[in-house]
């Protein structure tokens, strides 16, 4: 067993971080994707349309801080950018530019 010191805790912990960020990311990924689909299928200029609409966008803009601020796996990179792809193109038929 490796000796405790504080180095391989700090790199234990910073891979912990990395990987609850990716967690959360894939999470937010998805739960945008559907708060795109709920405004699509809502009523034009309805407030659930609307609502819904700044809510996807808000995962997209929270997904794209962080992905400039941590490294990913490869996987994980090559998820986020198909799903931000996907979302970027449900938000533009929405008529929402990001």
């Amino acid at each position: 067993m490796q000796p405790f010191t504080f180095q391989s805790r700090i790199s234990t912990l910073r891979h912990q971080v990395r990987e609850n960020l990716a967690v959360s990311m894939r999470t937010d990924l998805r739960v945008g994707i559907t708060f795109a689909h709920v405004a699509a299928m809502a009523p034009q200029n309805s407030e659930k349309r609307e609502r819904n609409l700044r809510n996807a966008q808000h995962a997209y803009d929270t997904i794209v801080h962080w992905l400039e601020r941590i490294e990913l796996s490869p996987a994980d990179l090559d998820f986020m950018r198909q799903g931000l792809a996907q979302l970027r193109s449900e938000l533009a038929d929405l008529g929402v530019s990001v």
